[in-house]
Parts: C-alpha cells; structure tokens; sequence
C-alpha cells in the first residue's frame, strides 16, 4: 500500500517561489497576475526591505500593498481514490493589489527621511498621492459541497459512507475531504463527489469569483521652480494594477484616464 508522504515532504516538491530581480522582472510578474498565472512568483522576497530598482522608491511598508501576505496554501493529493489535504503558512503573492487612500509614493528614498520639508523638496522630482482607491481582488476558486437531504436509494457500500460523512450544511470541498477522511479513515477525491453529485448524493456549488483589478484616484505632486513649495500637476484614474506599473517605470499607461487638476 502507497503511503501519504509527509508535509514536510509536500513542501519541498511545491514549486519554488521566485521574486524579481529587475524591474522588467517586476513587469512581467504583474501581467502574470492580471493573467491569473502568477502563482510561483512574487515581486519581492519579503526579507529583501525596500524595493530600490523601480522608477519610485518603495518602503517596506507597502509590501502588503503589493499583495505579498502571509497566507494559508494548500495541496490535495490523490492516491487511488483517497485524498488528503495538506495545509501550511508561507509568504505568498497575492493576486491583487491593495494600495489605499492617503498613501504617499517618492521617487527617491531621501523623501521618506525625518529631514526638514523644506530640505525633502529639494530632493524629490515627483510624488504619489493616493486621493481614493477600491482594493483588487484575486480570482478564487471554491466549490462547496452540498449534501442532498435524503440517501438515494442507490448508494450502497463506500458511497454511502462517504454521504454519510458529508456535513449536512455545505461546506468548502477541501473540508468535505476532510470531514470524509475523518469520519472513514480515507479521504475521498473531487471526481469521486462529481460521481455522488450525478448519483443525486450531493451538489457541488461553484462559488469562484474572477478576478478584481481594483481602482485608484492619483495625484501627481511636484515642487515648484523655486523648491519651495509643491503643487499637483497631473491627476489620473486607473487600475490598481496599472498603479504598479507606474510604481515600476514612471510610465502612465494607456489605460489611465487623465483628470481635471480642478
């Protein structure tokens, strides 16, 4: 008999996490995301501190902006028809950004110093100014599944103990597994419950969501001639995903609508 390996087994074949080196890398990681293929890849190793190589400098503090979290991952495996989920914590990167109102982006690190303002304009060419902003969201997959009220007749043998298992209220399909495999002792696969669904055992529920790119409302601060004040010179509407872009190469891009500075 084939054994579950263990999680600690699990971990090390997942895919590797790669983070950007450059900002072309970054680039590509972005248009990755709004393709929902970004899984494996993060913008930013979260022990790497500010980000340095993008056309505006980034604290630390908006990593979480950046959509990189810590996070629950999970993966089913299958032996025969049994399944087991296997859950851990690790960094991740989201699929969505989540920049908010109030948020202040410099071109340079000398602008987030405690220096004196009037010292900061003379370093700093543009600014970032979030005026207003709705948070992108990730695609997510979910199926519950829904155990129908009454045992059909034809369930015998193991489909019966596995609708026996179900929750009587729906339930994520991960936790169906779950609640399966601790009823039983073995757990059971997604195409087995595809088959108890068509056999009128159960219903599975698709509850997944597509993907939210999210939107921003910007202004663009600079200083005047003189440096001695700083005045908005442009402001703009776009996605949050096109705000990282920006973030990256100082580049609106075509899909931002341009705004009355009024």
């Amino acid at each position: 008999m084939i054994a579950f390996p263990t999680l600690t087994e699990v971990r090390a074949q997942a895919p590797k996490v790669t983070a950007a080196r450059t900002a072309e890398e970054a680039l590509g990681v972005v248009d990755a995301m709004t393709a929902d293929q970004a899984d494996g890849y993060r913008l930013i190793a979260p022990a790497q501190g500010a980000i340095t190589n993008w056309h505006f400098f980034i604290p630390t503090c908006f990593l979480s902006s950046l959509g990189i979290r810590e996070g629950t991952r999970s993966r089913s495996i299958d032996i025969g028809d049994d399944t087991k989920v296997y859950r851990w914590v690790e960094w991740m990167q989201t699929g969505a950004f989540d920049f908010a109102k109030g948020d202040t982006i410099y071109d340079t690190p000398k602008a987030y110093d405690s220096a004196p303002w009037s010292e900061t304009l003379h370093h700093f060419r543009r600014c970032l100014r979030i005026d207003s902003a709705t948070q992108g969201t990730a695609s997510i997959r979910r199926i519950d599944v829904a155990r129908s009220t009454v045992l059909p007749t034809s369930l015998t043998g193991r489909p019966q103990a596995v609708w026996q298992s179900l929750p009587a209220s729906p339930v994520a399909l991960e936790d169906a597994i779950s609640a399966v495999r601790q009823s039983t002792g073995k757990g059971v696969t997604e195409e087995t419950l595809k088959k108890l669904a068509k056999s009128g055992g159960c219903e599975l529920i698709d509850l997944s969501t597509p993907r939210n790119p999210g939107a921003i409302h910007l202004s663009v601060w600079q200083p005047n001639a003189e440096q001695t004040g700083h005045a908005i010179t442009e402001r703009y509407q776009m996605s949050q995903d096109d705000f990282v872009r920006l973030l990256i190469t100082g580049v609106v891009s075509a899909g931002a609508k341009r705004l009355s500075i009024s």
